[in-house]
């Protein structure tokens, strides 16, 4: 028995023209492609051979063909983007490329946010916030809180930048990282400071 290998492509929304299926960008206008293309008129699904098995569970038939690359994909690990099936290899090597604008926007943030807190922290502990806002007994309060503040925003959004669906980068780790250390260094202070008391 043959069988005919077919090679799948991504059809460019901007300029129609065919690319390989492993292009990253349109080879005419230079359009970055997404996980998928989802033209206006899919190609119709052909009818799945009896003796196609899934890639990742080859002693299982397959359900479907992975949009990308064409291989036998299982009811267990397909993946239904747009109403289009794909496999998960696909799926880890077309989402490693970059993070969304969203989620850089928010490791942005928290990293600013984090770093931010972690120089006041330095500047409070050191004497210069006083020095420079003076001795009332409000302005370490008030650092206090904007410092607090300032840790419980950048965690938040470095949790937001760091998804354990996706795939991350280190930088999103870093800024959770640094948010948590800071918002760690924050409680402690403050247990010390009580028990002083």
């Amino acid at each position: 028995m043959t069988h005919d290998v077919m090679f799948a492509s991504k059809t460019c929304p901007m300029c129609n023209v065919q690319s390989s299926s492993e292009a990253s960008r349109c080879s005419a206008c230079g359009y970055l492609f997404g996980l998928i293309n989802l033209s206006r008129n899919p190609e119709p699904r052909e009818a799945q051979p009896l003796s196609v098995m899934c890639v990742q569970h080859p002693e299982v038939a397959a359900k479907v063909r992975c949009k990308i690359c064409l291989s036998g994909v299982c009811e267990t690990c397909e993946f239904v983007v747009g109403g289009v099936s794909i496999c998960p290899a696909c799926i880890d090597r077309e989402s490693t490329a970059e993070i969304s604008p969203k989620r850089r926007n928010a490791m942005i943030v928290s990293y600013i946010l984090g770093i931010g807190g972690l120089l006041l922290l330095i500047a409070a502990k050191l004497g210069i916030v006083q020095r420079t806002f003076g001795f009332e007994p409000i302005v370490p309060q008030i650092t206090g809180v904007i410092i607090l503040f300032m840790a419980m925003g950048g965690s938040v959004l470095g949790f937001t930048a760091h998804d354990k669906k996706l795939k991350n980068s280190g930088a999103t780790l870093g800024a959770l990282i640094v948010n948590l250390a800071l918002f760690g260094i924050y409680v402690l202070l403050a247990v010390f400071a009580t028990v002083r008391k």
